[in-house]
């Protein structure tokens, strides 16, 4: 990432400004929570109200809606606006995984890095769930980013690329 951001700082910024953007379009034309959304959220407000207890009874894995709860208390948000940057934050943090790893097998090709930004940008199955309150956003920027720690890992040997790894 360090690499990327060194070599094309504005291509990142770009980037980033991009999956604001999209995520903000697709809540504009589909603005109605998911149900999976409104679980979450209700989670996340008994989590601030602190009733744990309660919070594990209405839903037993509750690791996302305390994630939730602790970007609102963090930044002083409602749990609906802050879900919905959690999820913009995880999208954009997927998009950027996914040009790394495509900039470290492509050997920094700068035709290639901007053809796989255009992809995973408009990427319909990625598109389509913008507007979604979701885990996977979270899960597949994880993976991603495993993924490229192991590669870099695997070229350079560092300690710091295994740790990212892990």
């Amino acid at each position: 990432m360090y690499q990327l951001y060194r070599d094309r700082p504005i291509l990142v910024l770009c980037m980033i400004l991009a999956n604001i953007a999209l995520s903000a379009w697709c809540l504009h034309l589909d603005p109605v929570i998911n149900f999976d959304g409104v679980t979450y959220l209700k989670v996340a407000q008994l989590l601030l109200d602190g009733r744990v207890a309660d919070a594990f009874e209405f839903y037993s894995w509750p690791f996302y809606s305390l994630f939730i709860a602790g970007t609102a208390k963090l930044l002083m948000l409602d749990v609906e606006v802050a879900a919905l940057a959690l999820n913009t934050l995880l999208a954009t943090s997927l998009t950027l995984a996914f040009v790394c790893i495509v900039a470290e097998l492509s050997n920094n090709n700068k035709r290639i890095i901007l053809i796989a930004m255009l992809v995973v940008l408009l990427f319909p199955s990625i598109s389509k769930y913008r507007s979604f309150i979701i885990r996977d956003f979270g899960y597949l920027s994880c993976y991603l980013w495993s993924l490229y720690f192991i590669f870099r890992f695997c070229a350079t040997t560092g300690k710091m690329h295994f740790l990212g790894w892990l």
